[in-house]
């Protein structure tokens, strides 16, 4: 239990700190969370039970039907309709739902398919209200029936930023999956070297797929880019914040996929840096472009190339996109601004 704000908040903790955790541990956890859910409800005045996941959602619903609970839903990404939860599929971005396209990318039966999405969409209709972390997630919501979906980002955890000097140009940091984009990057840098032969680059990431990071290699070695690019893995979010993203000079998101509510641009705005990113999902609502940030079409590595170096020779620019990033901050994209929000929200149930 804590206290916010005068009124006590109950958060069931289920032992999971991580999008992998979630999803293989996620389904076993659910009738220990519904149960716990349950018990809390008995025993105190619970008025709203905020989910913000499916499994959190299924957890919650015997709370709803047995003891008539509100919840509100946060859909973070995808996955109403879409079971992975990615929309990106042979190269193109999801625009619909087809039990026959889907299970073709997930590799599972149609039957199999067409029955998750409809528990899914079942379990979401039962939320009292829903919200977004972006439009482009909005636009994802299909439950078959008019109703409000409320926008509202995801923002990141600040952190006390160690202030030194950039040493790095790019930064990119990502899964190295095809969607995350990180090819994209070293095909413009391969642009980029003609011009800018001192041009280097730090690519993070935490998760892989091997045929693809092979891949990455081989562009870096046919470009004659390997003194030019690092590689650091499952480097903590603490260091990120405080030492990483500092001392680069511009964040690089060049996802293909539509990312639905990057907390990496958040994160760079924390530090004050120039952020270039692809013009999908929720990139469009965090991303101003031309005055808190640079957006380029997905897949072009020719119009990621010229955006970076239009940055790195017009201080002008940089300066005042790195001046707009906090200020965006401060102003829409910080916790207080997402909890009056998320509040506002609760009032449409209580009153």
């Amino acid at each position: 239990q804590e206290k916010r704000f005068g009124f006590p908040v109950y958060r069931i903790n289920a032992g999971i700190h991580s999008n992998s955790g979630l999803a293989k541990k996620g389904r076993k956890m659910i009738p220990a969370m519904a149960k716990k859910c349950l018990e809390l409800c008995l025993k105190h005045k619970i008025d709203i039970i905020h989910a913000h996941c499916p499994f959190s959602l299924l957890s919650s619903l015997p709370s709803k039907f047995l003891l008539g609970k509100k919840i509100i839903l946060t859909v973070h990404g995808n996955w109403i309709n879409c079971i992975k939860g990615t929309r990106y599929f042979e190269g193109k971005i999801c625009t619909s739902y087809e039990p026959k396209k889907c299970s073709k990318c997930i590799h599972q039966s149609i039957g199999i398919v067409s029955l998750k999405q409809k528990i899914l969409g079942l379990a979401a209709s039962q939320a009292d209200q829903i919200i977004a972390v972006s439009n482009d997630v909005k636009g994802s919501i299909d439950l078959g029936k008019s109703r409000q979906v409320f926008v509202i980002p995801n923002v990141s955890s600040s952190a006390e930023k160690i202030e030194i000097v950039p040493k790095k140009n790019l930064l990119f940091i990502g899964s190295m999956h095809e969607e995350k984009g990180a090819m994209l990057l070293v095909k413009a840098m391969a642009l980029l070297k003609k011009n800018l032969p001192e041009i280097n680059a730090s690519i993070v990431f935490a998760h892989k797929n091997e045929e693809y990071f092979e891949k990455i290699k081989k562009e870096i070695e046919k470009n004659n880019l390997s003194n030019s690019i690092d590689f650091f893995e499952s480097i903590p979010n603490n260091q990120l914040r405080q030492l990483i993203i500092p001392m680069h000079e511009i964040v690089v998101l060049p996802s293909l996929w539509p990312e639905p509510c990057s907390t990496v641009i958040t994160e760079a705005m924390h530090s004050g840096k120039a952020i270039i990113a692809s013009n999908v999902g929720g990139n469009k609502d965090l991303i101003d472009d031309g005055v808190n940030g640079l957006l380029f079409e997905s897949g072009n590595e020719k119009e990621l190339a010229e955006k970076i170096q239009e940055i790195l020779h017009d201080k002008n620019l940089k300066n005042s996109i790195e001046q707009n990033s906090i200020n965006s901050l401060k102003e829409n994209f910080n916790w207080e601004s997402i909890a009056r929000k998320t509040i506002n929200v609760y009032r449409t149930l209580l009153m």
